[in-house]
C-alpha cells in the first residue's frame, strides 16, 4: 500500500480498538480471522460502513458484534480474562475510554493495530448489502448486540446482559413451541 493510499485509509476510516486480548486468541473483521500474537490492539483504516468482528477461543466460543463505523470512529472493547471475551460495553469508564479513543485518533496505536483487508471488503459488501440497523433491530440484534453461535437465548446486549424481550427469541415476539402446540389444540 502506497503512503498516500494509507494515508486516504487513515483519514477516511475507522478503528476497532481491542485491548488485553491475549495471543492465540481468534479475532476476525467480516470475511477475514486471524490468530492473534501478544501485540494486537486491533484493526484500523476500517472503511465506513457495517461491520462484524467477533472474538473467542474457536467456533463454540466466538463471540460476535454487529457495530456501525463512520469516519475516524474508534470502537472499543477490552478484553475480560474472567470471562475468556469482551468485557460487556466498552469495559472501562468513559473518561478512561475517552483516553484510548484519542489515542487511536491520533495514531498511537499504528504499530499495534493492522490495517482493514481490503482484499476481502467487496465480499463483505456483497454479503451485507441488505443489512440495515431496521432490519437488526427486527430480528432482535440491534449493532452493539453481542451474539453467539447456536442458541437464540445466548444473544447478548452491548452491556453484556441476556436480549429476551421476546423480539428475537423464537422469531419476533412470541410464536415458537408453545403457541404451535396451542394453535394444534394441545396443552
Amino acid at each position: 500500500m502506497s503512503p498516500e493510499e494509507a494515508a486516504a485509509r487513515a483519514e477516511h476510516g475507522g478503528t476497532v480498538l481491542c485491548l488485553d486480548v491475549p495471543a492465540g486468541t481468534e479475532f476476525g473483521v467480516d470475511c477475514t480471522i486471524w490468530t492473534v500474537g501478544p501485540k494486537f490492539q486491533g484493526v484500523k483504516m476500517v472503511p465506513p460502513g457495517l461491520h462484524l468482528a467477533l472474538a473467542g477461543a474457536g467456533n463454540e466460543a466466538r463471540i460476535a458484534e454487529f457495530m456501525y463505523i463512520a469516519p475516524t470512529d474508534v470502537v472499543l472493547r477490552k478484553w475480560d480474562a474472567s470471562i475468556e471475551a469482551f468485557a460487556p460495553g466498552c469495559g472501562m469508564g468513559e473518561e478512561d475510554a475517552e483516553r484510548y479513543r484519542a489515542g487511536a485518533r491520533r495514531h498511537d496505536f499504528d504499530a499495534s493495530t493492522g490495517p482493514y483487508p481490503m482484499e476481502s471488503h467487496q465480499r463483505w459488501r456483497r454479503m451485507s448489502c441488505y443489512i440495515t440497523r431496521d432490519a437488526l433491530a427486527a430480528v432482535g440484534v440491534p449493532p452493539g448486540t453481542r451474539i453467539m453461535p447456536g442458541d437464540p437465548d445466548s444473544v447478548l446486549d452491548g452491556k453484556g446482559k441476556r436480549y429476551d424481550d421476546g423480539s428475537y427469541v423464537n422469531g419476533g415476539g412470541g410464536g415458537g413451541h408453545a403457541d404451535a402446540a396451542a394453535a394444534a389444540g394441545a396443552g
